[in-house]
């Protein structure tokens, strides 16, 4: 598994597709999303994407994190960070991840290059095994080649947003969460959700889905596409939430799709048209959710 793992990451390295690159970070607002539910002692499932929402979530005390995500090399990436957050200074950790927080540096024409090979071999003395060995190779093959922003999906933000988007990235949670990122483990599965739902055999009291039913059902950003499209997959969308509800605890909830803005949770909630599911707002925006 580990070398086909390596020649993913190669092969997605060396060309222009964007399949099996990872997100340095999420581009939700999950700080005022998880903000209107209590995870203190649940069992919770999540995508892994970014590993954001896992740090977030277990700094918020959950019991038991058990993650899914169809890109294999996410979870590579989860390691990579947890070795971050180990051994870095926030600082440090945004200066390595987030190309937004080092463009001023290559500006100023300061050498990045050997900030990068410092920074990753203190990373590196906390991975171990197939981690090592992943990151070990794909440094060796990639530094010096905007490793490793070359790695990853996505936009990078300014630390303020980062900030503003999770509870893990203030220095004071930051602290907490390397004071106790040990107590963390990943339990991973590698499949996309559909395929999922036929391998659950734990139960949980949270759910969170991110905004992956947009992409399963074909949904577009574009409000007029949008609801012409959920009106004709609305079916399988509930019908899916259905099948996962039953692998919820009593009173469990899903958080099933993240949106954008408030209009569209609340024009999503109408078109679903379902009594279990129901729209949220929090600032400017919001998520439909699933409540058993």
């Amino acid at each position: 598994m580990l070398d086909n793992d390596i020649k993913l990451a190669i092969k997605t390295l060396n060309t222009d597709s964007e399949k099996n690159l990872v997100y340095p970070f999420t581009n939700e607002d999950i700080k005022g999303y998880l903000d209107n539910f209590d995870f203190e002692g649940k069992d919770v499932l999540s995508v892994l994407a970014s590993s954001d929402q896992v740090f977030d979530i277990f700094l918020r005390g959950a019991n038991k994190i058990d993650t899914f995500d169809i890109n294999p090399l996410t979870k590579y990436y989860f390691y990579l960070k947890k070795a971050g957050i180990k051994t870095l200074t926030r600082r440090e950790f945004l200066k390595f991840f987030n190309m937004y927080v080092t463009k001023p540096y290559v500006r100023k024409g300061i050498n990045y290059l050997a900030y990068e090979k410092a920074i990753y071999k203190k990373i590196s003395e906390c991975l171990e095994g197939d981690y090592l060995s992943f990151w070990n190779t794909i440094y060796s093959e990639f530094s010096g080649k905007d490793f490793p922003y070359d790695f990853y999906d996505s936009e990078h933000f300014a630390p303020g947003v980062l900030k503003h988007n999770t509870l893990y990235l203030s220095d004071s949670n930051y602290n907490e969460l390397k004071n106790n990122i040990d107590k963390l483990e990943l339990n991973f599965t590698n499949c996309n959700l559909k395929n999922l739902i036929n391998q659950l055999k734990s139960k949980y009291d949270v759910m969170y889905l991110s905004n992956i039913p947009r992409w399963m059902f074909d949904l577009d950003e574009s409000a007029d596409t949008l609801f012409k499209i959920i009106k004709s997959d609305n079916i399988r969308f509930v019908n899916m939430l259905r099948k996962l509800s039953k692998n919820l605890n009593k009173n469990g909830v899903i958080l099933a799709n993240y949106c954008y803005s408030c209009s569209e949770a609340n024009d999503l909630e109408r078109v679903l048209n379902n009594r279990k599911i129901k729209s949220i707002n929090f600032k400017e925006t919001g998520a439909i959710i699933y409540k058993k």
